[in-house]
């Protein structure tokens, strides 16, 4: 009967006392290389002019996903590296979604705009849809 307390006390606390290693933030933890790490996900209006974003990388690879874009409609993403100095043109794709209305591309080799006291690239992300306006999801990971 006591290992059966015990073994219920230990549940009980495992399931219903909070711990750190549960808690929600909103810092991105790098995962380190090879590990993607979500640095934007969000619900965008797209219209013809461009629906700007911004992020920090770490250099590397960056992932571009447009999800939930009707699969009749394009668009296209610009990325520009931001300095104190301006911006500096980083490229420029076009975004056509599969069947499911969802597109993902990745640019490499992304180190060279990696700078400044924090060790990151600061990328803005213009995104704009070529046929018609409406609301996609767009995730950016590096």
């Amino acid at each position: 009967m006591k290992k059966l307390r015990i073994i219920a006390l230990t549940f009980f606390i495992a399931l219903f006392v909070p711990t750190s290693a549960f808690a929600i933030t909103d810092d991105v933890t790098p995962l380190g290389p090879g590990e993607w790490d979500t640095l934007y996900y969000n619900n965008v209006y797209l219209t013809s002019s461009y629906k700007e974003i911004q992020v920090n990388s770490g250099g590397g690879n960056l992932e571009i996903c447009v999800f939930n874009m009707n699969p009749s409609n394009n668009g296209n993403f610009r990325i520009q590296e931001q300095d104190p100095s301006g911006r500096e043109f980083v490229g420029f794709g076009y975004i056509y979604p599969d069947s499911n209305g969802d597109f993902c591309h990745v640019i490499t080799d992304l180190n060279p705009y990696v700078d400044g006291s924090n060790n990151k690239a600061e990328f803005v992300i213009g995104f704009d849809a070529n046929g018609f306006n409406e609301t996609v999801t767009i995730r950016v990971r590096d």
